[in-house]
């Protein structure tokens, strides 16, 4: 555990967590280790809920208002139904009759993969110009 510790606090690393977070033993087993140069506000809630009490950390964001409309979003989409015709007309029955089990998964998993690689489209998402006037209109 102390070379755990030490670890982290070599690499700078600060324990948010330090006070009791599991009552019955009277330990702190629930880690929060964050690399900031600020303090942060974090908490031990004491509730009933497991015998572990809750922790939190408030992580203030100083560049929630930049603009990122230029900056490109991309999503990656599966077509499962594609995928599905295609593997059923898969002769299974060859990659089944291999004696090496290792050899038979290899390959299944590599045709997965592949299958999985062909029918996945990555499609550009664009941003709203401007997204706090589109959300000010619903409400």
């Amino acid at each position: 555990m102390n070379e755990y510790l030490d670890i982290l606090g070599e690499n700078e690393f600060l324990s948010m967590i330090t006070s009791i977070t599991r009552p019955a033993c009277g330990t702190c087993i629930d880690h929060i280790f964050m690399k900031a140069e600020d303090d942060l506000a974090n908490c031990t809630i004491r509730v009933n809920i497991s015998d572990h009490y809750a922790t939190a950390i408030d992580i203030p964001l100083n560049n929630y208002d930049e603009d990122l409309s230029n900056v490109p979003y991309f999503k990656r989409y599966l077509n499962y139904h594609k995928l599905r015709e295609d593997l059923e007309n898969i002769n299974w029955e060859f990659y089944c009759s291999f004696e090496d089990v290792i050899k038979s998964a290899e390959f299944l998993v590599n045709i997965l993969k592949n299958k999985v690689e062909t029918y996945t489209e990555v499609v550009r998402i664009e941003h709203s110009r401007n997204k706090k006037a589109e959300l000010l209109k619903g409400s």
